[in-house]
């Protein structure tokens, strides 16, 4: 698949009552993943570092314009105390495209607004469990 541009991708998260796309109100998102490592260097004499993984990890940012709407589904997002589904299409979600899925936990949910400029949200979400990559048929 060619390089798309980034305004292409795509995010739905579940508000409890169904998958919302969330992607007419945001500016920006992604996706972010780590893995612990553990030092296992022995003492013997070694001048290179050794590790082993562990577990894996992630969250993803949300950041777009304020709106009433996206207002009322991240705020349900953020009472909700139980986990929740996560759709995530970097390049969009046409035949061929690579889609993410898994689940989430809104860990943050934050409005600005000021006398000088238009009014914003700003969220995270901790990815909880695997995320599965696949193709869009």
């Amino acid at each position: 698949m060619a390089v798309q541009h980034g305004s292409k991708a795509v995010l739905k998260l579940h508000d409890g009552t169904s998958l919302r796309d969330m992607s007419a109100y945001l500016t920006q998102t992604g996706m972010n993943r780590q893995r612990d490592l553990a030092e296992t260097t022995p003492i013997g004499g070694t001048t290179y570092k050794q590790y082993i993984t562990g577990l894996r990890d992630g969250t993803f940012p949300l950041e777009g314009n304020y709106d009433p709407t996206v207002d009322g589904y991240l705020s349900a997002m953020y009472d909700n105390d139980a986990s929740a589904a996560f759709e995530y299409y970097p390049h969009g979600n046409a035949s061929g495209s690579v889609k993410y899925a898994g689940n989430f936990v809104l860990t943050s949910f934050e409005i600005n607004t000021g006398s000088g400029d238009k009014g914003s949200i700003s969220a995270e979400a901790q990815i909880t469990g695997s995320v599965a990559r696949s193709i869009v048929p």
